[in-house]
């Protein structure tokens, strides 16, 4: 849809979309959640009818031989919608006319001091996303490709629990459900508002690895549209059937009509996909179907002999040929017309291009007088009311065979919740536009140039105004949360009852006694807890246990990384049909950035226990990355907020360059905002700054060597050396079960 621009109640004619920005200036070092915005853009607009007389009527444009003349200091109220939501209410200014011959075309800005992109991404849900063209058949060949796809796009079948199984290294087709890439569903999401981005972070094999999708509950993927589709209504069939047979004195005769297929009329009430021809289904989608069928029918078998004996009648119902249900019709006397009233109710699974077909089987007849002769037998069948039969789909969910429409998969997740989820975890800075509506994007960690980058502005600090020193840790948050969207799972609950704390999360107290509330960072999706269900096999259970009975959980979304494959034996099999295979390495997720030897934890402190064997951990965690200096700017006890005035002017401000830390007497600070900016009115700027604390970097990493060593599964864990972590413990022990043991503190 093309942007819609209302001037002055006007829509002018777009010819482009109009990139808008996530954010302006650097984020709140105080508040990183937080993000400020504003907007100027330069857009062209085309010289169509309606465009020309706007610009004529509102900034009095006119053209001569001479030139063009409008009015420079002419401004409209306007008003920027996309996908018919207002994302945008400022001014328009007319910069320049540009005239090829006589047409102008019009170069104009758009300033505006709020930008609400996120009132837009609301409107959108992730499985409202472009995805076909990753629409598949479900079948083992395709799930397993996906496990050698590049990353980073398309998507991905990780083994997981969502459900009870047939054993505990027994997985279907049907168990696995498909993940996409987070960066993916970012990139549509910058498409949403027109932007593009540049971002070494984005880019990385790391980030690219990190999925999104299910976290649990009953999944319905074939929406009812498609369930209509698939239905058959046959009414009024009618059915005129008589054939003659001979058999000779001793001799057994069984006899099965065709005359659904020959002698058979009826009213088709609906068949989208042409599915009934001729007495005859051909499936065209794959699946579990139902087949209803009412009949009352008048069979009568006539003979010039007395000697004859009958077995009752039935009807087939066959699949390839093959028989599939076997109605007999009941107590039949064959001296006389019996009317047999049948309703049955099939159910059968089906693959695409199955026939299903029905055959009046007539029975057998019994020639017993010893004579020598050949003897007529004439079988009369007749529809005494109208013959019923409907087919409809019972599944609601896909069976090999069947289209994977990606969409019907993915959480119903807002695009919005999705990109604020990802500012929050990685702490992301989104820079303003450039004139190629490009933005940049990196973790505010990384977007500080290093230490040995700095401008001394001590020269220019106003002395003749007060500058005010505040200790940073007592107008901090006294506690400190991060959190992820809690999670009713069996495996989450358990770890709840024993820690007294949520998987994954972050909480912990500076040391201020004046500090006071919480400072927290949540987020609206998950991650997952590993758990061993067979050696060397960890899985994430979306389960949970009433009453002794394990059924499927609704949870979250989660967001975790693709680990690729590990070893472990496992049986995958179809869901339809007998198809199977033994495989010696699974697809494996996790919290943890490759388990086996990882490098990065999507967690925000590591946990206490782990729910399978292991022989490293690792401290490098989303908090320690992107949050841990930060934090402890504000909670450290030499930490500073100063607020100064400095002699800046227009150029100055113009060029600012927030990633470039100031210096004042030999003392470093990270430029937080530019409080007052009116060179009429003053002549210094009022600013805020944190003061940076030189401290040694904490160690943290993979953690194997012990100082107080306990025996898991297969392997040691151990104790970190002082220093290590973000405030959390770093290993388990093991043992049976849960493979958990008491944690050894850093």
């Amino acid at each position: 849809m093309i942007d819609e621009l209302i001037c002055n109640g006007v829509y002018l004619d777009v010819s482009d979309v109009i990139p808008i920005p996530i954010s302006y200036s650097i984020a709140d070092i105080k508040e990183p959640s937080k993000r400020k915005k504003a907007f100027s853009k330069e857009i062209t607009l085309p010289p169509t009818m309606n465009n020309n007389a706007f610009f004529a009527g509102v900034f009095r444009y006119t053209s001569t031989d001479t030139g063009v003349n409008f009015d420079a200091t002419a401004k409209a109220e306007i008003i920027l919608k996309k996908r018919g939501i207002q994302v945008l209410k400022g001014v328009l200014k007319l910069n320049s006319v540009i005239l090829d011959g006589n047409t102008p075309t019009y170069k104009c800005q758009i300033f505006a001091e709020s930008v609400d992109v996120f009132l837009l991404l609301q409107n959108i849900a992730v499985n409202e996303l472009d995805w076909s063209a990753y629409n598949h058949t479900l079948s083992r060949t395709n799930i397993k490709n996906s496990w050698t796809a590049a990353v980073g796009s398309g998507y991905y079948y990780p083994l997981i629990e969502r459900r009870p199984r047939l054993g505990a290294t027994i997985w279907n087709t049907t168990d696995l459900i498909p993940y996409v890439y987070l960066r993916e569903v970012l990139v549509k999401i910058f498409e949403i508002v027109g932007l593009t981005w540049d971002s070494d972070f984005l880019d990385t094999t790391q980030f690219k690895n990190i999925l999104f999708g299910y976290g649990g509950g009953v999944i319905k993927t074939i929406p009812a549209s498609e369930l209509n589709n698939r239905k058959i209504e046959i009414d009024n069939g009618d059915i005129t059937w008589s054939t003659t047979i001979t058999g000779v004195g001793g001799i057994i005769g069984t006899y099965v009509t065709d005359a659904f297929e020959s002698n058979f009329t009826e009213t088709i009430t609906q068949d989208i996909l042409n599915q009934y021809i001729d007495g005859q289904i051909t499936i065209q989608q794959s699946g579990n179907y139902q087949i209803d069928l009412g009949l009352i029918l008048d069979i009568l078998i006539t003979t010039s002999n007395a000697s004859v004996a009958y077995t009752s009648p039935s009807i087939i119902i066959k699949r390839n040929g093959v028989i599939v249900d076997s109605l007999v019709l009941g107590v039949f006397n064959p001296a006389i017309s019996n009317v047999i009233n049948l309703s049955r109710t099939t159910n059968i699974a089906c693959n695409s291009g199955d026939i299903i077909t029905f055959d009046i089987y007539v029975g057998t007849i019994f020639i017993s007088n010893g004579l020598d002769t050949l003897l007529p037998v004439t079988i009369d069948v007749t529809t005494n009311t109208p013959i019923t039969i409907d087919v409809t789909c019972t599944d609601t969910t896909i069976t090999d065979g069947g289209t994977v429409i990606l969409n019907n998969f993915l959480p119903n997740m807002k695009c919005s919740e999705v990109l604020v989820n990802a500012i929050r975890q990685f702490n992301l800075y989104i820079s303003e536009q450039d004139t190629d509506g490009v933005v940049k994007i990196e973790p505010l960690s990384n977007y500080y140039q290093a230490t040995s980058v700095f401008e001394d502005i001590t020269a220019l600090i106003d002395h003749d105004k007060e500058t005010v020193i505040t200790p940073s840790a007592n107008s901090f948050s006294k506690n400190i949360l991060f959190t992820f969207k809690k999670q009713s799972h069996s495996d989450f609950t358990t770890y709840l009852d024993k820690w007294g704390v949520e998987y994954n999360d972050l909480k912990q107290t500076q040391g201020s006694y004046y500090a006071k509330g919480d400072y927290k960072i949540e987020l609206t999706w998950a991650t997952l807890i590993p758990y061993q269900v067979a050696v060397g096999i960890h899985v994430p259970r979306f389960t949970k246990t009433e009453n002794n009975v394990v059924k499927a959980n609704e949870g979250a979304p989660i967001i975790c990384f693709r680990n690729g494959s590990k070893p472990g034996s496992w049986t995958f099999r179809d869901t339809v049909g007998t198809g199977n295979e033994v495989l010696t390495t699974y697809p494996s997720i996790h919290h943890f950035y490759n388990w086996e030897n990882p490098t990065m934890d999507l967690s925000f402190m590591l946990t206490n226990e782990l729910f399978h064997q292991a022989t490293v951990v690792t401290t490098v965690n989303c908090y320690s990355e992107y949050y841990q200096d930060f934090i402890n700017e504000m909670t450290s006890s030499i930490g500073q907020i100063v607020n100064t005035y400095v002699f800046w002017k227009e150029l100055d401000i113009r060029d600012l360059d927030f990633s470039k830390l100031l210096m004042i007497n030999g003392a470093l600070f990270r430029l937080n905002e530019v409080v007052e900016f009116a060179p009429e009115a003053t002549a210094s700027t009022k600013i805020e700054l944190v003061k940076v604390i030189a401290a040694k970097a904490r160690r943290r990493g993979s953690v194997t060597k012990p100082n107080n060593p306990i025996q898991i599964g297969v392997g040691i864990l151990s104790s970190p050396s002082l220093g290590v972590g973000g405030g959390g413990g770093v290993l388990v022990g093991g043992g049976s079960g849960r493979y958990n043991g008491n944690i050894i503190k850093g």
